[in-house]
């Protein structure tokens, strides 16, 4: 893996001590070599692994700003029927 490649956003987080623990191997151990890149790797990992998760989660996210957009239109057009059913609509 290019650790450095495309790496031009900062960010910070707060980590437990056991996540600490693994960054800090990592640094030890030789792999990384700093903290900042040892959890960009773990970043990068969780991504690729978490797959099936990320989709379901941009299938929701698209819903919600569909309906969001839906019930936006309702309200402008004071249709007040249809907005009330976009906000009973079940959200699966």
């Amino acid at each position: 893996m290019d650790s450095q490649q495309n790496r031009n956003t900062v960010i910070s987080v707060r980590v437990d001590g056991l996540s600490l623990q693994a960054i800090d191997l990592l640094v030890r151990s030789g792999l990384v070599q700093s903290r900042s890149e040892a959890v960009a790797q773990f970043v990068s990992l969780g991504i690729h692994s978490a797959g099936e998760l990320l989709e379901k989660a941009n299938q929701l996210a698209e819903n919600v700003q569909r309906v969001r957009g839906e019930l936006m239109s309702a309200v402008k057009a004071r249709e007040a029927a249809k907005a009330d059913a976009l906000l009973d609509r079940d959200p699966t």
